[in-house]
């Protein structure tokens, strides 16, 4: 059985992100998964809105990287390390927009979260990026070599509308 740690912080945090969705559905499909062992971890936030069937939900403590079970597999979800004990780390990269000079960010701000992204993705063994635009984004800035980050594009959750419920043509198409 894989065991696997699950940063899902931006699910507890609130369960209305599009990071904290990537959590909410990478944790279901684990936990669904027969030889895999999930494990979600949050740093800040309510449990309950990490609860999922067949998922264990744990708090993240300060000294969990030393302390603590072994996993298999630490994933990164939430723009930070998982600093959990682990025999592998991987780390997802939604964009890399704290890499690159942009009219958005105070170059402070930048400049800190940017390191730290750095940081992280070079302790990652294996990178997933959610884009090609972002996996090709990595590999520009040197930051992981090709056989090491893979592009895996986010899902779509479609809500299931009872057929009783009025539904217009064009949403009716896409049922």
């Amino acid at each position: 059985m894989l065991q696997v740690a699950y940063d899902i912080t931006s699910l507890a945090e609130s369960p209305f992100g599009g990071i904290a969705q990537v959590c909410q559905n990478t944790l279901i499909q684990a936990a669904l998964a027969p030889d895999v062992s999930a494990t979600g971890f949050f740093k800040a936030g309510k449990r309950s809105n990490g609860h999922i069937e067949g998922a264990t939900i744990r708090r993240l403590l300060p000294l969990a990287s030393v302390v603590g079970p072994t996993f298999d597999i630490a994933h990164s979800l939430c723009h930070r390390r998982l600093k959990v004990k682990a025999r592998r780390a991987v780390y997802t990269v939604h964009d890399v927009w704290s890499l690159q000079p942009n009219r958005y960010q105070p170059d402070q701000f930048q400049a800190k979260v940017g390191a730290r992204l750095r940081n992280d993705i070079a302790r990652a063994d294996y990178v997933v990026a959610i884009s090609e635009t972002t996996r090709q984004s990595l590999l520009a800035l040197d930051l992981v070599r090709p056989e090491n980050c893979r592009a895996v594009h986010l899902g779509v959750t479609i809500p299931q509308v009872p057929k009783s419920a009025a539904v217009s043509p064009p949403v009716q198409a896409l049922l």
